[in-house]
């Protein structure tokens, strides 16, 4: 053998390394002998074809489809959701926020306001979340939680979720804040039900009790408005508080029920002064499109009655502040 070079093959192996191989005795063969990829089995067939209507039916309703971001913001949204929603809520763009966002859309169909949100949600399917269907905040947030409208089960939003925002859709806090009252309630696991602070010109009855307060994190207390409610979904398991939602048409009475719906425990119930909201002084849209009238809140006292909700859980109580946490340096002067 001169160096440098391999040995020769034997006549055998050469004649071998020439024949093609033999497809398997069991492999299937077209008429040219070139192998024939293997047939689905019988049971895998029907498994693969359930497998892809799955997956379409996944893509086309409302169910829970973000990846990775742990919260959510959830609102029931009709004509004077546009300047909350973009303007405040997605005002740095949903890259930047730490929260998925489902919209229950009840306005008039079609509309300029709906076909752009449709479009943001096409252009970010996997956090954005737009449905078409008619109802107030509370009745809608039922449909979708425990109703099936939106998750199949309270385990599935709670293993996707560690916190849901549920504000009126005329909220005013840009998406930095949000992201902070988020992680703000993250930090506190007492905590299984939050409100951020309200800047002083804000709508509302309760401004004496839950207006910002400057250098604190956080106050504990027994109440906060239900019109900006953030809610941990363990809070849904409660069967008291289950009970409060399926009685709920307009939202009044509700934000009473959040004190029994955590055992009435002084640290579970939060307003966030290191997040301020705005909630602008408007005309009413229930009256405009939903036909609700102040005095249909009293339809809810009497829905509490049929769904025996015991008095002492929905009826009124002096909102009281039981103590707060840590030193905000933040500047939070406005929403």
């Amino acid at each position: 053998v001169e160096l440098g070079r391999s040995p020769p093959f034997p006549p055998r192996a050469r004649a071998r390394a020439r024949t093609p191989a033999r497809p398997h005795a069991h492999t299937p063969t077209r008429a040219n002998g070139a192998m024939m990829p293997p047939r689905l089995t019988p049971l895998l067939r029907p498994l693969l074809l359930l497998l892809l209507l799955l997956l379409s039916f996944h893509r086309a309703s409302g169910r829970v489809r973000g990846k990775g971001r742990r919260y959510l913001v959830f609102s029931s949204v009709g004509a004077h959701c546009g300047d909350a929603v973009h303007n405040y809520w997605l005002r740095d763009g949903i890259e930047t926020a730490v929260f998925d966002l489902v919209l229950v859309y009840y306005g008039e169909p079609e509309t300029v306001l709906e076909q752009g949100l449709r479009r943001l949600s096409e252009r970010y399917p996997e956090h954005f979340t737009l449905i078409r269907r008619k109802g107030l905040k509370w009745a809608n947030f039922r449909w979708w939680a425990l109703e099936g409208g939106g998750v199949r089960s309270l385990d599935e939003l709670q293993n996707r979720y560690d916190a849901i925002w549920i504000p009126d859709d005329d909220m005013r806090m840009d998406t930095t804040s949000i992201n902070t009252f988020f992680r703000t309630v993250q930090r506190f696991p007492s905590v299984q039900i939050a409100s951020p602070s309200f800047t002083k010109e804000s709508e509302g009855v309760w401004r004496y009790h839950d207006v910002h307060q400057t250098g604190i994190l956080l106050r504990y207390t027994n109440f906060v408005e239900n019109s900006a409610t953030l809610l941990r979904p363990a809070v849904l398991r409660d069967s008291m508080f289950q009970k409060c939602l399926k009685a709920v048409i307009s939202g009044c009475y509700l934000d009473f029920c959040f004190f029994a719906a955590v055992g009435y425990q002084e640290d579970a119930i939060a307003i966030v002064d290191a997040a301020v909201c705005w909630h602008p002084h408007r005309k009413s849209e229930l009256v405009e499109k939903l036909g609700v009238e102040w005095q249909d809140h009293w339809k809810d006292k009497d829905s509490f009655e049929r769904q025996k909700v015991p008095k002492e859980v929905y009826w009124w109580r002096e909102p009281v502040h039981f103590g707060h946490e840590g030193v905000y340096k933040g500047s939070q002067d406005k929403a």
